[in-house]
């Protein structure tokens, strides 16, 4: 059987499909611990407390292993929750959390795998790439300086998960930001390349409640967003930029590319914002179509009768379905109702932010690929007369496709999430590659004009544009990611 080609041992090993139960089969022979090996090795996932065992896996001359080791995922467990104080249904006040002890936890944690990495790294003839994800970074103060010096110097692909949810209240929200700033300050960045940082947000699911303010209008350069990004500016190899969440920023955002000075971002190629329809600065991307409630008086105006109408007729308050809302610190002011009906855009607040997407093509010859989703959730909206909207850009240099058939690197778009702001597929993309390209998915709203000569100017003259139409006969469902099968209408500037 050793004479078997390795294929033949991979064929049979993927019919045995749990890779959990592959280990028994390595101490058949050594072809059969080579393609176990290969499997079980390409991706691996542990917590804190298996760092130990992460390191003893590549003694001696398993150090071999490493060049199969593709991605590394590492979860923090960390202390016990926070213990909440009842009244009723409803957490009333939750003691903070001790981030300082939590946070040299965390320290000691990462220092230990860093410090095996480097260990492994240095007993090798070669260099091989690896994909590092750290995820639970919540609870505990990510402080990600241990990862410098050596550990890190050649690292090319990071990814970096947290929550910065809406529940937690402003105070704790603001903490959890400054810390993230602080770690990403001090990762070494020359070597990276592919960045991904994804930022779980809760929404705001009463439109009526007033919108935390992380920072003040006038003050966007402080906003935690903006910081980073200036942070990034000084990575010279970042070549691909995802930002996820949705994530909370400032209307203006991409100053902290265009203001940037000339050689920042110099290599990046492709850049995706999903953002959240609240912003940092207390306001919100959307507003009220009044014309649509003007025109219900009339379409529906047996909706407004007191009899039907319970407060804009919303859903009922109870533990389940009702919303909390949250004050300064961690506690529960109150429950309301859900109610949520902005449908249009505000265009004081979100037309900077997408003028700043159309400047961020004219400053970055070598952009390739820009994503801009206004991630907002209509499918629970508080009125039946309303319709659900979209707010979304895709722009392609000429010669890039939107989805590579065969990406550089699959582990990289696995871990991606098509439910985390990635802009529709169009089928007919390919037959655009020749020319610079601008899709807009707006339903059946028209950017204002100042907007469009801004993209103008972006495209250049031989630039295109098209919209993608609205009817759901052109929409093809998937897994948090539709693809578009309609009409595609580029014209002109």
């Amino acid at each position: 059987m050793e004479r078997l080609p390795a294929e033949l041992y991979d064929e049979i090993r993927n019919h045995l499909r749990k890779a959990s139960r592959l280990a028994p089969y390595a101490a058949i022979s050594k072809r059969w611990q080579a393609s176990v090996e290969n499997r079980n090795f390409r991706t691996v996932t542990i917590v804190d407390s298996d760092i130990p065992t992460f390191a003893a896996m590549f003694v001696g001359p398993n150090v071999s292993r490493r060049a199969i080791l593709r991605e590394l995922g590492l979860g923090v467990e960390p202390g016990p929750d926070v213990q909440q104080k009842k009244e009723g249904c409803c957490a009333v006040g939750m003691p903070a959390p001790d981030r300082a002890a939590e946070g040299a936890f965390l320290f000691k944690r990462l220092a230990e795998l860093f410090s095996s990495l480097a260990d492994i790294e240095a007993r090798l003839p070669r260099k091989y790439p690896l994909y590092v994800r750290l995820d639970g970074m919540t609870s505990v103060d990510p402080r990600l300086k241990i990862v410098g010096g050596d550990a890190l110097v050649d690292l090319e692909w990071l990814s970096i998960e947290t929550e910065e949810l809406y529940q937690g209240g402003r105070r704790r929200r603001l903490g959890i930001s400054k810390s993230l700033l602080k770690g990403i300050s001090e990762i070494p960045g020359a070597n990276i390349k592919h960045f991904r940082l994804r930022v779980d947000h809760q929404g705001m699911e009463n439109e009526d409640v007033p919108v935390p303010r992380m920072t003040k209008p006038d003050k966007w350069k402080n906003e935690t967003y903006s910081l980073i990004g200036k942070t990034l500016s000084s990575w010279n190899n970042l070549a691909v930029l995802h930002l996820q969440g949705p994530i909370v920023i400032s209307p203006q955002f991409f100053r902290c590319i265009t203001d940037a000075p000339g050689s920042a971002f110099s290599s990046l190629r492709e850049l995706s914002l999903d953002v959240a329809p609240e912003t940092a600065d207390g306001r919100w991307f959307l507003t009220k179509d009044e014309q649509a409630f003007k025109d219900s008086l009339v379409e529906y105006g047996w909706y407004w009768e007191p009899e039907h109408n319970d407060e804009a007729n919303l859903e009922p308050v109870d533990a389940e379905c009702g919303f909390k809302v949250y004050g300064e610190g961690r506690a529960f002011l109150e429950i309301v109702r859900r109610k949520v009906y902005m449908t249009l855009p505000s265009k004081d607040i979100l037309f900077p932010l997408f003028v700043g997407a159309a400047e961020t093509v004219k400053k970055l010859p070598r952009l390739h690929k820009l994503e801009v989703k206004l991630n907002t959730d209509r499918s629970k909206l508080a009125y039946e007369f309303l319709q659900y909207c979209h707010f979304e850009l895709c722009f392609l240099k000429a010669g890039q496709s939107q989805s590579p058939k065969k990406p550089q690197n699959p582990i990289w778009y696995r871990w991606l999430q098509p439910r985390h702001g990635q802009f529709p597929t169009v089928t007919d993309d390919y037959s655009a590659l020749g020319f610079d390209r601008l899709y807009w998915r707006v339903g059946s709203w028209v950017p204002w004009q100042e907007l469009q000569e801004a993209w103008r100017t972006a495209l250049g003259p031989d630039g295109k544009i098209a919209f993608l139409e609205n009817d759901e006969e052109h929409w093809e469902p998937g897994y948090g990611r539709k693809t578009y099968n309609g009409p595609l209408k580029l014209v002109q500037p």
